[in-house]
Formats: C-alpha cells, structure tokens, sequence
C-alpha cells in the first residue's frame, strides 16, 4: 500500500473525518473543516486511499511515471508531478522501475544475484 496515503487516511480519521466511497466519488465529512493542505494531499493520494477503503490493492507504483533505459547500467525516469526526468543507476533502481525502463508490465524479469 502506498506508506503515504495511509498517514494521509490515519491523519484525517485521527482528526475525526469520516471517510467513504461511492461509486467513483470519494467523500470527507466534515468537508468544510478541510484545509487546503488537507484537499492537496487528499488529491495528490486519492487512487491509493480509496483503494484502500474498498479494501483493495493500491495502484501500481509505476502508474503515470516514464522511464527508459537510455544506455546500459542507467535508468531515465520522468516525474509526472514535474516533469523533470532523472537518471539513476541500474543496479541502484527497484526491479518494477527495471521492468518499466524496459517495457516488461508483468513483472517477469528477475534480479540476477
């Protein structure tokens, strides 16, 4: 589960919202105590909070992020947030970020060593 969206659930239920999905909506009550730092972390995590309401796995970690492998032992990763990309090495990266920068969506590589 994403660690993030879990503190952003323990914290807004600590506070005493009350949180449930319906249909595709998700819905914090009492809306009108959110604050704006609230409604951001809220939007920025929303997929893996209300997966986790359903109970459901949350989405994939590399959903939404580009990477490529533009020379051997380098991965290139672009930041859907900000669009920057970054190189970090091969044998640095975790194996879904590898299975990504080489189009492999299954997961079936596997780390040598």
């Amino acid at each position: 589960m994403d660690g993030d969206a879990r503190t952003v659930l323990r914290d807004l239920t600590r506070r005493g919202f009350r949180l449930r999905v319906d249909g595709d909506r998700l819905l914090i009550a009492p809306a009108s105590r959110l604050t704006d730092e609230d409604r951001l972390r809220v939007r920025q995590h929303r997929e893996a909070i209300v997966a986790m309401l359903r109970g459901e796995k949350a989405p994939p970690p590399w959903r939404g992020i580009d990477a490529r492998q533009p020379a051997w032992g380098w991965i290139a990763l672009r930041d859907p947030a900000s669009g920057r990309w970054y190189e970090i090495r091969w044998r640095d990266a975790p194996q879904w970020l590898k299975d990504r920068a080489t189009g492999d969506r299954t997961g079936s590589h596997k780390e040598a060593g």
